[in-house]
């Protein structure tokens, strides 16, 4: 991982505070969960509490204090290989599947590891410093808030595969969502630039800024919902081979997946309602909220149901003849709320119709429907 630092703050005293509130941060996170708690890996892709706690501290270790504090020593010579997550350059990694298996150092030997690479930090950062280094401790906070994300993302994962259904915090907070009409934004087509500009902080994917041609497109104004989700379910979704990518199929069928991870319903129960798993436990989904955790394979196959619905339901106003049905039968069609979809709109709004040539697509994770074989 690189970046390039345009500090956020303007003085060591200003980065000193920051770099405190941060990872002050990172243990209020990791307060609510118990020892137990942070030595779980719930999946090869997860990694353990514990494990975020101590690397992100290693970051700091080996590539600030290394090399900038004199008479650099490690905490433990073996923690460089034991919470090394993907730095090649630093030398040998534990396993990233095994790191459930380590019991040992145990969550208070890492705070007391955290506890005193803090204290030499704080050293560091009292005197004058080069600004290479200050931009290694920017870029370390960045990643430390990165790894925030993940604590919390890979604990309810974890929670989530107990039967009990813990919750993570029982008052996490959960934000009501209003419902959005659905709008439409159009674009020309066009040159645009896309990239990182200015002098704030950026990682290395982020650049080189450059260019783009983008064809005639409209984004809705919102995401996809959970509701709009359940009418992809409710409408066979999760049952049709023709919607799925071949490789998607095969994952649906051997994991017997029917809905979004951490959805569930009482099967038996007539009219059952779908929960979700959050923070704070099982709760009701709410079909105002945008969709989360889906798959590469689930956005593909929303999209191309979508597409063929949007085909069929612009062939009607098409043969009825727009015109005479009225712009408000077309408004009708445009406003559908069923998804975010990227569609290449050939010609502009007329009497006769629209010339639609090209794609549905969700989060701008799949390409055109016509554009890639099915299954």
């Amino acid at each position: 991982m690189n970046g390039k630092a345009g500090l956020q703050a303007t003085s060591n005293a200003e980065l000193l505070a920051r770099y405190d509130a941060i990872r002050r941060r990172t243990m209020e996170l990791a307060a609510p969960l118990s020892e137990a708690d942070c030595q779980l890996q719930s999946m090869p892709d997860a990694s353990p509490a514990k494990w975020h706690l101590a690397h992100v501290t290693w970051f700091f270790e080996t590539f600030v204090l290394e090399a900038f504090e004199k008479d650099f020593r490690p905490f433990h010579p073996a923690f460089r290989v034991l919470f090394n997550s993907y730095y090649n350059a630093v030398g040998d990694k534990h396993p990233r599947a095994k790191r459930g298996q380590i019991s040992r150092p145990d969550l208070a030997e890492i705070k007391a590891y955290r506890a005193q690479v803090d204290r030499r930090m704080a050293d560091l950062l009292t005197q004058t410093a080069p600004a290479e280094w200050l931009a290694t401790v920017e870029l370390g906070l960045q990643h430390e808030q990165q790894h925030q994300e993940l604590l919390l993302t890979d604990i309810k994962h974890a929670l989530s595969c107990n039967p009990l259904l813990p919750a993570y915090h029982p008052r996490w907070p959960l934000a009501s969502v209003a419902p959005v009409p659905m709008q439409w934004h159009t674009r020309p087509e066009g040159l645009h630039e896309i990239g990182h500009a200015g002098d704030g902080f950026n990682f290395d994917n982020e650049t080189p800024r450059h260019k783009v041609w983008l064809r005639p497109h409209a984004l809705a104004n919102r995401p996809v919902t959970h509701g709009e989700w359940i009418e992809f379910i409710e409408d066979g979704g999760y049952r049709d081979a023709r919607w799925w990518l071949s490789a998607g199929w095969d994952w649906l069928s051997a994991n017997r997946i029917e809905a979004p991870l951490y959805w569930s319903r009482d099967t038996a129960a007539v009219n059952a309602e779908w929960t979700t798993f959050t923070l704070h436990g099982a709760v009701p989904v709410d079909p105002h909220t945008p969709i989360t955790h889906i798959s590469y394979f689930e956005s593909d196959a929303f999209a191309r149901q979508l597409f063929e619905q949007d085909r069929s339901m612009f062939a009607y106003y098409r043969a009825n003849n727009v015109s005479t049905l009225g712009q408000a039968a077309l408004d009708d069609f445009l406003s559908t709320p069923r998804a975010v979809r990227f569609w290449y709109v050939s010609e502009t709004f007329g009497a006769n119709g629209i010339s639609l040539a090209g794609d549905a697509s969700q989060g701008g994770m799949s390409n055109a429907p016509t554009a890639r074989a099915t299954g």
